[in-house]
């Protein structure tokens, strides 16, 4: 395979729209949203991921930083970049451009999207993902705007293992590298996994080799830590079964089900749990097939499947946003409950 360089230039916007495509093996494209009260820990992790990278043939790795005041274009592998003017990351002109021009600039084999920032799941109300400077995006309009199906998004960001998120992207991801809780402000990718990801050996082995890092990285942190890899390809039949299903669901066996507590609230729950524990025990679903492997941390108030869903006892202000969710249209989900 033919491998050519991209050369990054001090250029206007118009220039930058002027590129060859070119053949890799593979394309990592990292969004860093840090136009918020994140922005020292995404300053710093900038500052490592422009650190060495072992020399795999093929590779390209983009990184895309936005914030204060700023955007700005890194090719990690060449140590090049560009500063672009500032707008509204997630407007036409913004991530979705972006995105569209960094996919269609390579011909390869294996794609790969890294997202950083705040989440909140499915929580639209609030911000999916993102925080520009109060400007964010739902996870259905992110999904809308992905312009191919990609072989893994990484949410290095809090809350985003939900079946709810993962069903929405169904059709744009094969694999999904998540957390169904908080995410530590140095999370999940650094110079070390993303030296893991232009390995040549299977995707989903390195995604493997991902989680256990994770796991090692934060093994003294005092909360609760998990990552889940998840494969999307099983997530139709899934929602299919829970359509068809008349099962009810009493509110009162939900109480003890081990949650991921958000702002006080009980919203996201454990899947398994709530699968094995309630009448929906009786659906017989195969989580395993959905979760292909997750971890969790030594100091974990309880062990989790890594993959949350949505449960509503008394959280009656967040319907409004849950009944947008394409999981929700789809499985009728909230009507399973008395």
């Amino acid at each position: 395979m033919t491998c050519s360089i991209i050369f990054f230039y001090s250029c206007s916007n118009n220039q930058l729209e002027n590129s060859f495509v070119r053949e890799y093996d593979k394309n990592i494209i990292i969004i860093i949203d840090g136009n918020n009260n994140l922005n020292k820990y995404s300053d710093a992790l900038v500052e490592n991921l422009k650190k060495p990278y072992i020399k795999y043939p093929s590779t390209q790795i983009t990184l895309i930083y936005n914030t204060k005041n700023k955007l700005k274009i890194y090719d990690l592998y060449r140590n090049d970049s560009i500063l672009l003017p500032k707008e509204n990351f997630y407007s036409a002109n913004g991530l979705q451009k972006y995105l569209k021009k960094y996919t269609s600039m390579f011909h390869v084999r294996e794609n790969i999207l890294i997202l950083w920032s705040h989440g909140t799941g499915w929580i639209n109300s609030t911000r999916s993902f993102g925080d520009d400077g109060g400007n964010n995006i739902n996870i259905y309009e992110l999904a809308k705007i992905l312009p191919i199906k990609f072989d893994c998004i990484v949410f290095d960001a809090c809350y985003m293992s939900c079946i709810e998120n993962l069903f929405e992207l169904r059709e744009k991801t094969r694999y999904v590298l998540s957390s169904p809780n908080v995410v530590p402000v140095d999370g999940i990718i650094d110079n070390n996994t993303l030296n893991l990801l232009c390995k040549s050996n299977d995707i989903k082995e390195k995604l493997i080799s991902i989680c256990n890092y994770y796991k090692k990285k934060h093994s003294n942190n005092s909360i609760n830590i998990s990552l889940a890899l998840t494969e999307t390809s099983c997530l139709q039949k899934i929602a299919m079964q829970i359509a068809n299903s008349d099962i009810k669901i009493q509110k009162n066996e939900t109480y003890n089900l081990n949650n991921f507590m958000f702002r006080n609230y009980k919203i996201f729950y454990d899947i398994k749990e709530v699968f094995s524990k309630t009448e929906l025990q009786n659906l017989n679903i195969d989580f395993n097939k959905l979760i292909v492997y997750n971890v969790n941390g030594i100091n974990n108030t309880f062990i989790s499947s890594g993959v949350s869903i949505f449960v509503p006892t008394n959280n009656e202000i967040y319907y409004n946003s849950y009944s947008k969710t394409s999981w929700e249209k789809y499985t009728n989900w909230l009507k399973k409950f008395e």
